[in-house]
């Protein structure tokens, strides 16, 4: 039952043919379209659709949902038509509000009244009261998907009055929610810190592995795209709302197919995507307090550094493996592209979150390529892995401007793409090529591999050394901030704190160069796209 990617991919062609037929139908709902693939049956796929459920929350939108159960995820099938809505919906406010009804009858489960009953009249209740906030905001400020779909100011507005509209009735439910819940002798902040938690919780629950199916129009020619996002753990998928501990947020692979108007394969990519590598809830909610003695950044940093080291490299170790179980090393060419935007004013940089992220991440890079060689366990044997990492940032915020370290960290990045270009595709026509070959270039790129074996040795000697408690510490402080320690805990979490920073004063030191070397390489890796890029306008 779709064991194979190469099973998959023949069931999603097949789906894809059948759905662009059945799109010249009047009728585009979900169930007929189910049905319409069990009046005409394929032979190989036949037991497969009748196991198929379907789903028409988003008929109305030109976008059919087929669902179907497996392992270790269950599928989920998003065919849009040509014409299909994609934008803000109604039902997004309506989700939310389950959610919250959710989070609350778990709540009330958690906290039961002496009496049974009353649990359940609580529950129903709430029940009540999500839908007649879903009447609300459905008869007083909706969102007419007909008009979002054209660009304008016009609609720009028509939006903005609508969301402060529903926004006015979500912060009133939210009122009547907690009112419905609060308990003698208990604020109303504090339920909504507990119900956040556990929204938190439920938001981190399995997902499935969707795939979505869409036609493209390009100079009057048809291409389909299927687009395939799987969680990386198919067991348990961090939240984007638990940025605050160690993992990647939201981590999915997603697989990229292009056909021809004949269903034709054309073109396949993968690639990872995530919320954040940064656990970067922790910089919005960490108090002036706890940020003392620079806390919570270098905790920040240290948590960035280990989920790429810990997570996203043994990750790509293991894909790489299954293509190849026989190279030695394992070569990991990753490349990660971000759109966080410092602020450059000066006054304006230690408030700036986005420069804190920027610059774990690209510390992060910095480490790995410095240390360059990893040993990755795969089953009771381990590999070898050489990490070659690319990373660049590219801030959508133009108000913020653009820092000199974003510039000098994408002149390196955009050496670094060359080079891996010219390595992968060898012997290549492509004329640009020769340019760089130059003595110039030779003497840089030298420099830079001697300031590199200096950094191997500092990060290596880093990497002998880290806070074994790391992973307990990041737990406490995530619950410290969430006021959920008891006296005990708390103690043990001022100790580690305190142990924490005496670790990284000692690890500061052996940085003591490094920060220097650094500043080098990316000055010569600015020094050479500067050449390069004044070659190339020669051409």
């Amino acid at each position: 039952m779709l064991n194979t990617p190469q099973e998959k991919q023949i069931f999603i062609q097949y789906l894809m043919k059948a759905f662009y037929d059945f799109c010249q139908y009047d009728s585009l709902q979900s169930d007929d379209f189910l049905n319409f693939l069990k009046e005409n049956p394929n032979k190989q796929f036949s037991f497969l659709i009748e196991k198929m459920t379907y789903d028409k929350k988003d008929d109305k939108y030109g976008i059919i949902t087929l669902k179907l159960e497996a392992r270790p995820s269950d599928l989920e099938f998003r065919l849009k038509s040509p014409s299909a809505y994609g934008g803000p919906k109604t039902e997004h406010y309506f989700d939310r509000i389950d959610l919250k009804i959710k989070a609350a009858k778990e709540w009330v489960e958690r906290h039961p009244p002496k009496e049974r009953e009353s649990r359940i009249q609580t529950q129903q209740k709430l029940e009540t009261l999500g839908l007649a906030f879903k009447k609300l905001i459905a008869v007083n400020c909706p969102l007419d998907h007909t008009k979002l779909n054209i660009l304008s100011h016009e609609v720009t507005t028509y939006f903005k009055q609508q969301y402060r509209k529903a926004k006015e009735y979500l912060a009133v439910f939210m009122q009547e929610l907690t009112h419905e819940i609060l308990p003698p002798g208990k604020k109303s902040k504090e339920i909504k810190k507990e119900l956040y938690q556990i929204e938190r919780e439920m938001m981190s629950n399995k997902r499935p592995e969707r795939i979505t199916i869409r036609q493209i129009d390009i100079k009057e020619k048809k291409y389909y795209e299927a687009n395939i996002t799987t969680p990386v753990d198919t067991q348990r998928t961090i939240s984007s709302a638990k940025k605050d501990e160690i993992g990647i947020a939201n981590w999915l692979k997603s697989n990229n197919y292009v056909y021809s108007d004949a269903f034709e394969l054309l073109n396949q990519r993968e690639t990872y995507r995530s919320a954040s590598i940064v656990p970067h809830e922790l910089i919005y909610r960490s108090t002036a307090k706890v940020k003392s003695g620079g806390f919570t950044e270098k905790l920040v940093s240290e948590t960035t550094r280990r989920n790429l080291v810990e997570y996203i490299i043994p990750e790509l170790t293991k894909q790489q493996y299954k293509k190849n179980p026989n190279a030695d090393p394992i070569k990991i060419n990753f490349e990660m592209l971000t759109l966080i935007s410092p602020i450059v004013k000066i006054l304006e940089k230690f408030l700036d979150p986005d420069k804190t992220q920027f610059e774990t991440i690209r510390d992060a890079f910095n480490y790995c390529n410095g240390i360059k060689n990893f040993s990755v366990m795969i089953g009771e044997q381990h590999h070898s892995v050489e990490f070659n990492g690319i990373y660049h940032n590219y801030g959508v915020n133009r108000g913020r401007g653009y820092s000199l370290e974003e510039k000098m960290q994408n002149a390196k990045a955009f050496i670094q793409v060359l080079d891996r270009s010219k390595t992968i595709l060898g012997d290549s026509p492509v004329e640009y090529f020769s340019l760089l070959e130059g003595e110039n270039e030779k003497s840089i790129l030298n420099k830079i591999g001697e300031k590199n074996k200096i950094l191997k040795y500092k990060y290596r000697e880093i990497s002998l050394n880290a806070f074994a408690d790391h992973n307990k510490l990041l737990s406490l402080h995530t619950r410290y901030l969430n006021e959920q320690l008891s006296p005990s805990e708390e103690k043990e979490y001022f100790s580690l704190r305190s142990a924490f920073l005496k670790h990284n004063a000692k690890i500061a030191k052996m940085k003591k160069n490094i920060s220097q070397v650094e500043e080098i390489v990316s000055k010569l890796y600015y020094q050479l796209a500067k050449g390069r890029i004044s070659k190339f306008k020669k051409i």
